[in-house]
């Protein structure tokens, strides 16, 4: 009985907070700001023996994104990420519907997303020093059960295996 009250619960929780994207979420994406407020939140980065060029092509193929992560099972975009690009991503038994808000060749790739009511704020930020490029990234989860499901801990260490893989990827060529 317990069990069926909180399904009950969960649903009309859902219900009443929606599952559409929310808009500010969207705007705040646009000013590469997540969400600081957020209950959950992380920032990895990573140095890549790659050009800035090379990261960027692969930041931007979101089709090819399970192919070297594992931590991605599947992607529908309808091509190259790119500014106003609408995708859907399945990760951890969750589709993400993703809004690309900002997408500056080899610098900047910001989206807004959301699934079950929350709401997310994902920001690559991609910089070239010397002959390498230090690729940075940025999340923010808010909604009714962000810190109920998920952690800030969780989401640093997906980060990190995501951007450990994009180095694999690149340094060791398997694109």
């Amino acid at each position: 009985m317990k069990k069926y009250v909180l399904c009950f619960g969960m649903g009309l929780c859902l219900a009443l907070c929606g599952c559409n994207a929310d808009p500010h979420y969207y705007e705040q994406a646009q000013l590469l700001q997540i969400k600081q407020d957020a209950p959950v939140k992380a920032q990895r980065s990573v140095t890549i023996n790659a050009s800035a060029d090379q990261v960027w092509d692969v930041l931007i193929n979101a089709q090819n994104w399970p192919s070297w992560f594992k931590g991605i099972s599947e992607v529908r975009s309808p091509g190259l990420l790119e500014k106003g690009t609408l995708f859907q991503w399945h990760t951890n038994g969750v589709w993400i519907e993703s809004h690309v808000a900002v997408c500056d060749k080899g610098k900047v790739l910001a989206w807004s997303g959301h699934a079950f009511g929350n709401q997310a704020i994902h920001i690559w930020q991609i910089e070239s020093k010397d002959s390498k490029t230090i690729l940075r990234v940025q999340e923010s989860i808010s909604g009714p059960f962000a810190g109920v499901f998920y952690s800030s801990d969780a989401l640093s260490t997906f980060l990190g295996q995501w951007l450990d893989s994009i180095k694999e990827t690149l340094e060791n060529g398997k694109k």
